[in-house]
């Protein structure tokens, strides 16, 4: 099943790493889904509602405003995939399981 998330913010947490923060339109994310936009997929290290962990975060599940982190501070990320990173604001992520 495919889920669709609306990218509205993109923020790194020192000791977290980076952030896509945004509402679910559609289905439920979970870690170690990809999501897929910039024609490029990533793997969802986590989720996280109301700034702290969640095992899934879904539509109606009391807010569809979610974080997902994408990648761990400690596994570098060059300044070119940063730039992508802050280019997806208001873009649509197709969820994969």
């Amino acid at each position: 099943m495919k889920a669709k998330f609306e990218i509205t913010d993109v923020f790194k947490l020192t000791g977290r790493g980076f952030v896509l923060s945004g509402n679910i339109l559609e289905g439920s994310i979970s870690a170690g889904d990809n999501i897929t936009f910039d024609n490029k997929t990533r793997t969802i290290k986590g989720v996280e509602m109301f700034y702290k962990p969640t095992p899934i975060g879904q539509t109606g599940k009391q807010s569809n405003l979610v974080g997902l982190i994408i990648s761990k501070e400690k596994t570098s990320m060059n300044e070119d995939t940063k730039e992508e990173l802050l280019k997806s604001k208001g873009q649509i992520g197709i969820i994969s399981k």
